[in-house]
C-alpha cells in the first residue's frame, strides 16, 4: 500500500480495567527512513482507502456475532496492534497486542504488549 495511494484515519487506544488505564496516543514526528523518504512515526492509523480497516473490523465482528465464523484476527495495514477474538461456547476470548515499537521508531519488531480478556458478551466490546 502506497502512502501516496492511501488516506488514513488516525485513532488513539485506552484499554481499561477497574480504576487502571493505558493509552497509546498518536505523535506525529517525521524522519528520514532508510529509502531517502520522509516516514512518520509515533501514529496509530487505520487505512481507509484503497482497503478500509474500519470496514474490514466492522464486518469481522458481525461475522462473529452472526456466528458465520468463530475466530477473528484483526491488524490493520499500519500495524499498531492486533485484535484476535474467538467465541468459546457463549463467551468470547479477545487478545490484544499493541506494538509500541512500531509507533515509537521505524523498525518493525513486534516488542509488544499483550493483554487477554474473557467476555461474556461481545457488545461490551463497544
Amino acid at each position: 500500500l502506497l502512502e501516496k495511494e492511501a488516506s488514513w484515519q488516525n485513532y488513539k487506544i485506552i484499554i481499561q480495567a477497574a480504576d487502571k488505564a493505558i493509552e497509546y496516543n498518536s505523535k506525529h514526528r517525521q524522519v528520514m527512513a532508510p529509502a531517502g523518504t520522509i516516514a512518520e512515526i509515533g501514529k496509530f492509523a487505520f487505512a481507509l482507502s484503497p482497503i478500509n480497516d474500519i470496514e474490514v473490523l466492522n464486518q469481522g465482528i458481525k461475522d462473529l456475532e452472526n456466528k458465520r465464523i468463530e475466530r477473528l484476527r484483526f491488524e490493520p495495514i499500519d500495524p499498531s496492534f492486533e485484535l484476535i477474538i474467538e467465541r468459546v461456547e457463549d463467551e468470547y476470548k479477545v487478545f490484544l497486542w499493541v506494538d509500541s515499537g512500531n509507533t515509537n521508531k521505524l523498525d518493525y519488531s513486534w516488542d509488544a504488549l499483550g493483554i487477554r480478556f474473557i467476555c461474556s458478551k461481545l457488545d461490551t466490546l463497544n
